[in-house]
């Protein structure tokens, strides 16, 4: 081999034992075939298949006949590691008790250790203030990684979880985000994400009470909610556009539905109203508020949600709903982190999970007669 050829072959094994030791190049994965990698290079493929060689010698790939050439080599992952959770949500939606059990759960499984810290505050005010101190806190405790769902329904929302992910990136400490950007759609951060697909959740609901002959939509959120809801509302408009009902701003009502003043503005009657709930929580305080108003659900309206917590089949008028799977948002978040932790100059991903629609009486129209 020409002495041109011996650098070329020690800067190739080089760049790629480097990939492979440093986890950009993870376990199975595969490499290029010799004749390709060798046209990519221009080089000659001896050259190639000697640094394949190499590698298997070092047992970091293997090659196998009529498939290819893999990365067996896994890099041993640090132990004990310490993972905290910032879930501010927790104290208002069961869905983030759910997403943290499931997490808690699996760092017994994958052998790791949780923080989580003022998981049940239930004031927005209170969150936004507690939460900056949760995030120091873990900084101080030099935890390997955070998961952590934005806060939301509080003006400062953005400012604080910009100052929440700057703390961290400072730190040098991985994040995953769950349920929701930190950014409003159809803008996107560079953190990973997990969450629902809340397009599709929204044009899903929409597309349901447009079955039941609904023809004035209308979609009601909290101020200040998280990104998810602009998804959720995106999804919502294509379904009405689709249908021939072109949206307008008229039909997202912002507000809040335990007020009575906000709720009159709602129309009721004919044509027949169908109202898309951000959440569960505000379709449970919008039905408690739409009663003192003698206002009869299916009858005078109909209603959905998202989420599926657990009263949701017990409130007085049983509610529809679109279920997060929360148990596989935890295990996927998860996931994710520690490969994050492994290889911190990965790509960043976003995971859209799909729910499921549950269907219950809040959405039916009762029949005359």
């Amino acid at each position: 081999m020409e002495i041109k050829e011996l650098s070329k072959h020690k800067r190739i094994y080089n760049d790629l034992k480097q990939k492979i030791v440093s986890g950009e190049y993870p376990f199975g994965f595969q490499l290029l075939p010799e004749i390709e990698l060798s046209r990519q290079l221009s080089i000659s493929r001896p050259t190639v298949s000697k640094v394949y060689q190499n590698l298997q010698q070092e047992k970091l790939v293997e090659k196998r006949i009529g498939a290819g050439t893999f990365v067996i080599y896994q890099r041993e992952r640090k132990a004990g590691l310490l993972i905290g959770l910032l879930l501010p949500g927790s104290g208002e939606s069961e869905i983030f008790e759910t997403i943290g059990d499931q997490i808690m759960k699996k760092s017994q499984e994958r052998s790791f250790h949780c923080l989580w810290v003022g998981a049940s505050v239930n004031e927005p005010a209170v969150r936004r203030q507690y939460i900056e101190k949760v995030c120091q806190g873990y900084v101080d405790r030099k935890v390997d990684g955070v998961l952590f769902s934005p806060l939301e329904r509080t003006e400062e929302k953005d400012e604080v979880n910009d100052r929440i992910c700057a703390m961290l990136a400072r730190a040098n400490i991985p994040l995953v985000l769950i349920d929701r950007d930190t950014c409003s759609f159809p803008a996107r951060s560079h953190y990973d994400l997990v969450s629902i697909d809340n397009f599709h959740a929204g044009f899903v609901m929409t597309q349901h009470l447009l079955d039941q002959q609904c023809r004035q939509l209308i979609f009601l959120h909290r101020p200040f909610s998280a990104p998810s809801v602009d998804m959720r509302i995106a999804g919502h408009q294509y379904a009405l556009t689709k249908a021939g009902l072109p949206p307008t701003a008229s039909q997202v009502l912002i507000g809040e539905p335990d007020e009575e003043a906000f709720v009159a503005t709602i129309p009721v009657g004919s044509p027949e109203v169908g109202i898309i709930c951000a959440n569960d929580a505000t379709a449970a305080a919008l039905m408690s508020t739409l009663k003192k108003r003698n206002v009869t659900i299916g009858e005078d309206l109909v209603l959905v949600g998202f989420d599926d917590i657990r009263y949701a089949k017990h409130l007085l008028t049983p509610l529809t709903t679109y279920r997060q799977p929360c148990e596989a948002i935890g295990a996927a978040a998860v996931e994710i982190l520690l490969a994050k932790i492994e290889n911190p100059n990965r790509t960043p991903v976003q995971v859209h999970l799909l729910g499921e629609i549950v269907v219950r009486e809040s959405s039916f129209f009762r029949k005359a007669g």
